[in-house]
């Protein structure tokens, strides 16, 4: 080598241990690999040539895989042209095998989606003789995580807006069976660097570990096997499950509460062992915003915990979370979350009196508060796939053995509370009281309705109401430092707004009083008349 020459990068692709020398081992201590025939990988350098074809300007990451370079293509008399491109290259040695197959993956991804807010794929190149490389068009603004630590936390709308463009992107690749499952700040992009209240145009990038259902990476990873990034995975993710779309919306919201509050909503995932990391992210869902005040906090605060339900099933869809961002974004109330479990609904039919609707969950034989389950539903050893509540913060609601709907008749109400009680009596005994009281107990949720069943719209309604008690709850009862997992009943208005509150084993006025007051800021989907009462017990 001429000594005018500065000395090259070598790398040990075992370890990828960077050094100078030529050394006949690595020089890190815990590999000390020979050095391979071929010699070790080199380093590009400003200046160099990749492939004859580009002019390599600088390298802008070095990764597990391979290194990442900013260069331009040579046009006619080597003279650069064209935009700033980002030249992905695999390591010697590491340019075959799932490596490969997860940048050939990448790369036909980005071919197939071809989006705005993907990254625009320019080629790939896999040859004998010459390390496998992908080349995207370069966005000069960095990533979203290089944005958050020049300019510090966004604003709720900044936020919802960058959250927008991620759903367009998501939502385009999911109709076309491509599951991102990584994404994370590193892996948003910016176009150009902006100031903290301009809001960036962004892409989505690194697609190298997507699912592609039914293509070439759908079978890349071992079942079982925890793929992705800890501080952003969804909690499916930690077992090892087939990752569906809702693993990416469980993603986005992780992502959006990175760029509210600067930190992933569970610190330390990376520390600890991966049976851990699971239960210890449960134990911060769903993320709270006590920092932000004000309908858009609210808003952005309902949105998240709609996206980043434990359940998959239970998460809203990414077009349902992108139209709630949309509004967020430009100011207006994005209304009630709706998500896998509490649909929207319509047309519920007005009642005659007031509906009580009971979630009864809790483990066989224990208490619930001042109520007691009817004898006739199944027991938690039995439960219903379709009677399955879900809770949020690590709360696990057990499988759901009956909703029981109680309405007074016209020609019954003089009789007053006393035969309301009596009435619940005589039913657990099997009796009837000729049109002064009837109950609907469902067994089953699914099964068609008769005409003796509740309108299915105001099952629904209920439902959707009773997961919100449970969310909301939770919720109160962490602001208000109250012991978990208590047990909750409120009473609603025709509005949807709560006119009582009653913590069902914990009789302590205060608590009670700061729960309600938590309670009555939330609006609850309603569209039938009357009042109704609403009890959720929970158990960890």
């Amino acid at each position: 080598m001429n000594e005018s020459e500065p000395a090259r990068t070598r790398y040990c692709s075992r370890c990828i241990t960077t050094f100078f020398a030529d050394e006949a081992r690595c020089p890190n201590l815990g590999c000390r690999h020979a050095r391979p025939a071929v010699g070790w990988g080199e380093l590009m350098e400003a200046g160099d040539l990749l492939d004859r074809t580009y002019r390599i300007h600088s390298r802008l990451a070095i990764g597990g895989a391979g290194v990442t370079y900013l260069g331009r293509e040579l046009g006619e008399g080597d003279e650069e042209t064209g935009p700033l491109l980002a030249l992905k290259v695999l390591y010697q040695q590491r340019d075959q095998g799932a490596y490969l197959h997860r940048l050939a993956t990448e790369a036909n991804v980005l071919q197939r989606l071809n989006h705005p807010q993907i990254v625009e794929c320019r080629g790939f190149v896999h040859r004998s003789g010459h390390s496998p490389y992908l080349v995207t068009r370069f966005e000069a603004g960095g990533s979203l995580l290089d944005h958050i630590r020049r300019v510090g936390t966004l604003s709720v709308e900044t936020t919802a807006a960058i959250g927008v463009q991620i759903c367009d992107a998501l939502g385009v690749a999911h109709r076309q069976g491509v599951i991102h499952r990584d994404l994370k700040p590193e892996n948003v992009l910016l176009e150009t660097i902006a100031d903290r209240d301009e809001v960036p145009r962004v892409r989505v990038a690194d697609f190298g570990i997507a699912k592609v259902i039914g293509g070439v990476g759908d079978r890349l990873t071992r079942v079982g096997a925890f793929v992705g990034t800890a501080q952003y995975a969804a909690p499916e993710q930690f077992e090892g499950m087939t990752p569906e779309p809702a693993t990416d919306v469980y993603a986005v919201g992780a992502l959006l509460y990175f760029c509210l509050t600067a930190r992933p909503v569970a610190e330390y995932m990376a520390e600890l062992d991966a049976e851990d990391q699971r239960y210890h992210l449960l134990r911060h869902l769903p993320p709270r915003l006590p920092q932000l005040d004000g309908p858009p906090g609210r808003w952005i605060e309902d949105s998240l915990a709609g996206a980043m339900t434990p359940e998959p099933g239970d998460r809203c869809a990414i077009e349902a979370l992108a139209a709630r961002l949309l509004a967020i974004a430009a100011g207006r109330d994005p209304g009630p979350i709706h998500t896998g479990s509490a649909p929207p609904t319509s047309g519920v039919t007005a009642d005659s009196g007031p509906v009580d609707i009971t979630i009864f969950n809790h483990p066989k034989g224990a208490p619930v508060g001042a109520r007691s389950a009817p004898t006739s539903v199944p027991t938690l050893d039995e439960p219903t796939a379709s009677q399955t509540s879900r809770a949020p913060a690590g709360v696990t609601l057990r499988p759901v053995p009956t909703i029981e709907r109680m309405a007074a008749a016209p020609a019954a109400r003089t009789a007053g509370v006393g035969c309301l009680a009596g009435g619940l009596l005589l039913v657990s005994l099997g009796l009837a009281l000729g049109g002064a009281l009837w109950w609907f107990t469902h067994r089953d949720t699914s099964r068609a309705l008769t005409a003796s069943d509740p309108d299915a719209t105001a099952r629904k309604e209920w439902q959707a109401i009773a997961y919100q008690v449970g969310v909301e709850g939770v919720r109160a009862e962490r602001a208000c430092q109250a012991p978990p997992y208590l047990g909750i009943e409120v009473t609603l208005d025709a509005t949807g707004s709560v006119t009582r509150t009653r913590l069902l084993n914990y009789p302590h006025a205060p608590t009670e009083e700061c729960v309600g007051e938590r309670l009555a800021q939330v609006k609850f989907p309603r569209s039938s008349a009357g009042s109704v009462r609403v009890a959720v017990t929970m158990t960890e």
